[in-house]
């Protein structure tokens, strides 16, 4: 009987030794058995390949475990898995390979899961992509923590007295409440599937913007000196400049005895030439009027070239050509600029249309590179939205610039762009970033590749 009660006190000395202040320290759970922890989750992958049926988006869950123990602890591989708005994703679950804790150490374990984004892919019938949806994760393994038990007094200073049945009595129960471990790994998260954005062209035109003074030549002189003349004979109708007093004459009135006031030409025609020559001389006769005193005000040059040019001929072309050129010239501010000498570049701006497909907000993609020469930029590459707010709502549009800019300042840097034509050898650098939401915020990925040997030229 007071053998029993003996062991009994020394179970309960061990137990409370794990709790109390008298042990080496106060003892947590996490104190004496393995754990896996929370760490972390991340878009560890999103390729947009040339083909949208091959994009996909790989996302990581990141777990810390934990080895209190001052031995080596294997973990036995485990199956985890991921649900989507409460609904098992195709392929699940997966496997975890097997691996081991070192003694009184820890290690990162990343879970990786991939999602389909193309819109007739494996999620189509799930209908999550381009939505906020519910992501949740789960595992649930054994591990074997017999072996450890034993070498828990010793691990943390616990006094069992050795060779007795109190301490076989103390063991076993270690070994029962011990002996083994459930680790469950479970984590849930609003999570997005992003689609991939609609790109159209703009109604907006292209821009080419010169660097540097421009040229400016005046065109006032020239204008004043040919406009009266050109105006007057392609747009006044001078259907009088034309005329001749014989004509004149004959389109004239006269009063005949017998007959009253007539026509000269008609009267003429129905006495004398149409009894000899017919008809058709009183058509001749009105074609030949028409054609120098048209019964319609045209221009006066309009009216030479259409009656009296061969119509197979160039001339009426080339007439049509100039009247179109000069009212372009006419038109004209009376300065106009052109690149000269003093130009050191030029910028060129091409805008496109920009749609976000998403029923949640993204930012506008940035990118940016230019190359440097000697510390000489002949040559810069951007993209992006005009303005700060670089936000695009869901379902909306943003208008994006790609801009071009080409610099051959020779006064920059030596001798500039032109030192590419003298054969010369100089250290280039590569340098730029591009930034990109797919709704998680803005992913930034820099370039700089330095010291990269050119020779151009001869």
């Amino acid at each position: 009987m007071i053998l029993a009660y003996r062991n009994i006190l020394l179970i309960l000395a061990c137990i409370l030794c794990l709790i109390n202040t008298s042990c080496r320290s106060v003892l947590n759970i996490q104190d004496v058995v393995p754990t896996a922890s929370f760490q972390g989750v991340k878009v560890q992958q999103f390729p947009p390949k040339l083909s949208l049926e091959e994009t996909d988006l790989k996302l990581g869950l990141t777990f810390a475990y934990k080895n209190p123990y001052k031995k080596s602890l294997p973990i036995p591989q485990h199956s985890f898995s991921f649900k989507l708005n409460g609904k098992d994703l195709p392929g699940m679950p997966l496997s975890q390979e097997g691996f081991t804790l070192a003694a009184e150490d820890s290690i990162h374990i990343t879970y990786v899961a991939t999602f389909d984004l193309n819109p007739q892919g494996k999620l189509k019938r799930y209908q999550v992509l381009g939505k906020d949806n519910r992501l949740e994760f789960y595992s649930s393994f054994t591990v074997n923590l017999v072996e450890y038990v034993g070498s828990l007094a010793n691990s943390f200073d616990i006094p069992l007295p050795d060779e007795s049945k109190g301490s076989e009595l103390a063991k076993n129960y270690l070994d029962k409440k011990l002996g083994s471990r459930t680790l469950e790994l479970s984590h849930g998260m609003n999570f997005r599937l992003p689609t991939l954005p609609q790109i159209k062209p703009s109604t907006n035109p292209m821009k080419v913007e010169f660097i540097g003074q421009m040229e400016t030549v005046d065109l006032k002189l020239l204008k004043d000196g040919l406009s009266p003349m050109v105006n007057s004979l392609i747009e006044v109708n001078n259907s009088n400049v034309l005329s001749d007093p014989f004509v004149s004459m004959m389109k004239d009135s006269i009063d005949v005895f017998g007959i009253g006031r007539v026509n000269v030409a008609s009267y003429l025609m129905t006495t004398i030439l149409t009894p000899f020559f017919g008809v058709e001389a009183n058509r001749k006769w009105n074609d030949f009027i028409n054609k120098l005193e048209p019964e319609e005000d045209v221009p006066m040059l309009n009216h030479l070239v259409l009656t009296y040019v061969d119509p197979n001929s160039p001339i009426q072309s080339h007439w049509e050509n100039f009247v179109e050129s000069w009212g372009d010239l006419d038109t004209m501010p009376d300065q106009i600029e052109f690149p000269g000498p003093r130009v050191t570049g030029m910028e060129v701006s091409i805008p496109f249309v920009f749609k976000n497909t998403n029923e949640f907000p993204i930012e506008a993609p940035l990118f940016f590179a230019d190359a440097e020469f000697n510390a000489f930029t002949p040559i810069s590459f951007e993209m992006g939205a005009q303005g700060r707010d670089r936000t695009i709502a869901a379902g909306e549009e943003k208008e994006l610039w790609v801009k071009l800019r080409l610099n051959w300042n020779m006064n920059e840097a030596s001798d500039g762009i032109f030192q590419l034509l003298q054969g010369d050898q100089f250290t280039t650098r590569l340098k730029g970033e591009t930034q990109i939401d797919m709704g998680y915020g803005p992913m930034s990925v820099k370039i700089d590749l330095r010291n990269m040997k050119l020779q151009w030229g001869n």
